[in-house]
């Protein structure tokens, strides 16, 4: 019994017992028809917005269909329908712009244009706008796909140069621990006079014997040879230190290419970050010029001031 309402029948005033399950109405006194949108359109109205928010999409879609059908530019329905069609039960979800890439946002740009062009014209800038916001995060997403194909990109070039070092280590018969094979990008993009020589004790104590290396060759070959072998002794040293110059150039050479492409992927990282940040900001602000237009936010907001408050 909680579903029969008494109405009038508009044609001859006589009493009208309605059954909300029911689709059409027969007046007993005159035979006018009725259907259940003539009695029942904010009940099915409110049905279908608890459908959405308990994201039942189909049935809240049926529910608002069945609105439309009595009147194609019902605001309410058609914003239901633009939510229904995009998987989201809430306008509330979309407040950033990354959520808009969780929904069916290939059906929700087909809905919205429908939207737009069923809605009266009081209430097409809104989903204008809800076009806008859905363009904004096609622009969001495509920088964080061009970012992340960035990042890739730099990590290739990064573990490049750590093969080459590697390499380079392993030909010049160094040991080191200078690279940082977790993070390498703070490594190499550092400057060469810090991590290509880097002076801990292993490195210190090596230099000292060299020094006293040389200085033992440089005696026992005055003692052998006098100045001859001194001078013969330095030229020995100094094509030791060439070669060992053209193989440093080498690798260097080797590893620039590399460097300046990861300075290049660097400042291409910093200028989206720039821009997803400006994206952000201008989608929050777009975000809240749709707040703005929708009506019925602003219907609720003039209910509240014109609510008389208790003492």
């Amino acid at each position: 019994m909680d579903h029969l309402r008494s109405y009038t029948c508009s044609k001859c005033g006589g009493a009208l017992i309605v059954d909300q399950d029911q689709a059409i109405y027969d007046c007993p006194f005159c035979g006018a028809k009725f259907d259940v949108m003539d009695f029942h359109e904010e009940d099915v109205l409110r049905d279908g917005h608890k459908a959405l928010r308990r994201m039942e999409f189909h049935a809240a879609e049926d529910k608002f269909h069945s609105i439309l059908q009595k009147d194609p530019h019902d605001f309410s329905a058609l914003k239901g329908l633009v939510l229904c069609s995009g998987k989201i039960n809430s306008d509330e979800y979309i407040r950033r712009v990354e959520k808009l890439d969780k929904c069916d946002c290939e059906q929700l740009r087909e809905t919205v244009s429908f939207a737009e062009e069923s809605a009266l014209p009081e209430n097409k800038e809104y989903f204008a706008q809800f076009r806008k916001l859905l363009a904004l995060s096609d622009e969001y997403q495509e920088l964080v796909k061009e970012q992340s194909e960035l990042s890739t990109n730099h990590k290739k070039e990064a573990r490049s140069i750590l093969s080459i070092s590697d390499r380079q280590q392993r030909e010049s018969g160094i040991a080191s621990n200078r690279y940082d094979s977790d993070n390498p990008v703070a490594s190499i993009l550092s400057d060469d006079s810090k991590y290509g020589n880097p002076m801990d004790d292993s490195d210190t104590w090596g230099g000292i014997i060299l020094v006293f290396l040389a200085i033992g060759g440089a005696i026992f070959s005055i003692y052998k040879a006098g100045i001859t072998g001194l001078l013969i002794f330095v030229g020995i040293v100094i094509l030791i230190f060439v070669i060992w110059l053209l193989f440093l150039s080498a690798y260097k050479k080797a590893k620039a290419p590399h460097k300046g492409k990861i300075n290049e992927i660097s400042w291409k990282i910093r200028e989206g970050n720039v821009r997803l940040s400006e994206l952000n900001e201008i989608y929050a602000a777009e975000y809240e010029k749709l707040k703005e237009l929708d009506p019925t936010v602003k219907l609720r907001a003039d209910m509240d001031q014109n609510t008389p408050s208790s003492n």
